[in-house]
């Protein structure tokens, strides 16, 4: 899928198109009722809050910035490696939480004036 997204943004970008992309990446862990950035560990004991304007989001969670496919799967790995695991009898690395992994495409037009934003 990432490769898919970076593919089609560098064709319309060749084309020509009047349309500027940018990307960020943003991943959070829920694991006993708390939310973890997992970009910035140390955030811990996150919020879910709604506004009129943005909608619901994650208060204090990081984003990052990617420009290709290969940054943001190393953002993935990144996020992979600080999540909560555990032993079990069937599996040594057991997944203790559950993950959000969200990329936000933003596109914006130079000639219209308009942003739209999608969040996949």
């Amino acid at each position: 899928m990432l490769n898919f997204i970076f593919s089609e943004v560098a064709r319309r970008h060749a084309e020509g198109s009047d349309v500027q992309y940018s990307c960020k990446c943003s991943y959070l862990e829920i694991y006993r009722e708390q939310i973890i950035d997992l970009l910035e560990p140390s955030s811990t004991n996150l919020q879910v809050r709604e506004d009129v304007n943005c909608g619901i989001y994650v208060e204090r969670l990081s984003e990052h910035t990617v420009w290709t496919a290969s940054d943001a799967f190393h953002v993935l790995w990144k996020g992979l490696h600080q999540r909560h695991v555990g032993a079990t009898q069937m599996n040594e690395r057991s997944s203790r939480s559950h993950a959000v992994f969200t990329l936000t495409l933003e596109a914006t037009s130079t000639t219209a004036g308009g942003v739209t934003a999608s969040r996949l």
